[in-house]
């Protein structure tokens, strides 16, 4: 005779209420926000509301969770087995939040009860598992990878040939900047050029103010750095890209800038047909204010980070992609030049122009600059 423990294991388990009574004659359907993956041979179900997480241990499981993608009543599950199991099961489900019931207005429960209803399921499962939400589940910098596989080293192998090494900035020049405070209040998102092009030299100075290298650490577990800008474990995974479209004494093409030796790296593009599509999401995304001087793709080098952080290394990288973009705000600020945050654009596009291997290295910010 079949039990509960026949049909599913529960993997983690948070605290609910067992008391808690089924509605009579609900309609139940699988919640919105489970995720479910291969364990092994089994599938395993997760609630992303509850952290609940269960591994399918029967066809007759298998066969239920199919059935409930669709609103149903209890009593028309087809399945094998007594009533006083389908209700332990059902029950559960219920209450570690795998599948909800539809209310009196045909709103799943789950999502008025929370406040979910305008959640998207990506969003929610990105902010419960970038966030400490297990206690069974290893969160932080734990090394996973220690020993086995290499850190990343912290620079780039070289992408081009040459480089072309940029003039460095006049420290006295910086010394007559403007006042911190006045800098921060005068920060705005500012699209639309105001001069025919940038000038090399400026372009240069801003490179060199917001990203240089200071320091590089290589008597560490892995290499860190220290830049203008702080980044999560000193890893410093972000590279910086730019298409140079109206810069004075550089031609229209794509760069990648080299922060140790302040030099520019000139890439082969490696399907030209999709530049005009690159330049012009820019233009789109900034609401078609003009042609920006230059258009900046900034990519991560994704296992510099999952390296050493568990569950919280996409959402560390998107917080480093903050700073830097308001280092380069308050740096184009102080330069008197004209900054703005892209808010998303097309990862893959970025690869493809450049051929980056997508999952290695692919593009997780924008930002256009302008005199």
């Amino acid at each position: 005779m079949l039990r509960l423990n026949d049909l599913i294991k529960i993997n983690y388990l948070p605290q609910v209420s067992n008391q808690a009574l089924l509605p009579k004659n609900a309609i139940y359907v699988l919640s919105r926000f489970i995720s479910m993956r291969m364990n092994e041979e089994n599938l395993e179900v997760e609630s992303v509301i509850t952290n609940a997480k269960i591994t399918l241990m029967h066809t007759i499981a298998n066969n239920l969770i199919f059935q409930l993608r669709r609103p149903c009543t209890m009593h028309n599950l087809d399945a094998d087995i007594d009533q006083i199991l389908l209700q332990q099961f059902i029950k559960i489900l219920y209450l570690i939040g795998i599948i909800t019931y539809r209310d009196e207005n045909n709103n799943p429960h789950d999502e008025v009860q929370h406040n979910l209803l305008q959640w998207e399921w990506h969003d929610l499962v990105f902010h419960q598992k970038s966030r400490k939400s297990r206690a069974d589940a290893p969160h932080g910098g734990t090394f996973r990878f220690k020993e086995m596989i290499k850190p990343l080293k912290n620079l780039k192998s070289p992408m081009a040939s040459e480089s072309i090494k940029l003039p460095s900035m006049n420290i006295k020049k910086i010394d007559k900047d403007l006042p911190f405070q006045v800098v921060l209040n005068q920060r705005r998102s500012r699209r639309e050029p105001v001069e025919k092009s940038l000038p090399l030299p400026i372009l240069a100075e801003f490179l060199q103010r917001a990203c240089e290298i200071q320091v590089i650490h290589t008597d560490q577990i892995y290499e860190n750095t220290q830049r203008r800008y702080p980044s999560g474990g000193g890893i410093h995974e972000l590279e910086i890209y730019f298409y140079a479209q109206s810069v004075t004494d550089l031609t229209p093409a794509i760069y990648h800038y080299l922060p140790l030796e302040h030099a520019l790296e000139k890439l082969d593009i490696g399907e030209p047909n999709l530049l005009p599509h690159f330049v012009k999401s820019y233009q789109v995304a900034s609401a078609n204010a003009g042609v920006p001087h230059v258009l900046f793709a900034i990519t991560a080098r994704f296992n510099r980070v999952n390296w050493k952080y568990s569950e919280m290394a996409y959402a560390l990288i998107l917080k480093n992609v903050g700073v830097l973009y308001q280092t380069f705000y308050l740096v184009a600020t102080a330069m008197n030049l004209r900054p703005c945050a892209i808010g998303s654009g097309s990862s893959r596009l970025f690869s493809d122009l450049i051929n980056l291997s997508h999952f290695d290295e692919s593009v997780v910010g924008e930002f256009i600059l302008s005199a």
